[in-house]
């Protein structure tokens, strides 16, 4: 059975969304997000770089969607409506996507 990042995220909302407001209070522990964070894309990038993907792609497409994944978990948390956390991260995509076809900022 395979399941999504979302899913588990989604799972427990509340601990989520007091992670998001507590890290940008505490140095260390922010600090240990963004390590986790480009651990994160270096191990995206490496999978990619081993399935062919040219290495700058590789990277790049590994940066914008650990980038994207964080934006959208952030906005989330931070939210007021209802809207679940698959809807932010593809408005989140949706946005990112925008940027490439001239649409203004």
């Amino acid at each position: 059975m395979s399941v999504s990042v979302i899913q588990l995220v989604s799972q427990e909302p509340d601990r989520v969304r007091l992670t998001i407001t507590i890290l940008p209070q505490s140095p260390a522990l922010l600090g240990r997000d963004l390590v986790r964070h480009q651990r994160i894309s270096e191990a995206i990038a490496a999978g990619l770089i081993e399935d062919q993907v040219a290495e700058t792609v590789a990277t790049v497409t590994a940066e914008l969607a650990t980038t994207m994944w964080k934006v959208a978990l952030t906005q989330w948390a931070r939210d007021q409506d209802a809207r679940s956390l698959s809807d932010v991260y593809q408005a989140t995509m949706d946005a990112a996507l925008g940027l490439g076809s001239g649409s203004p900022l």
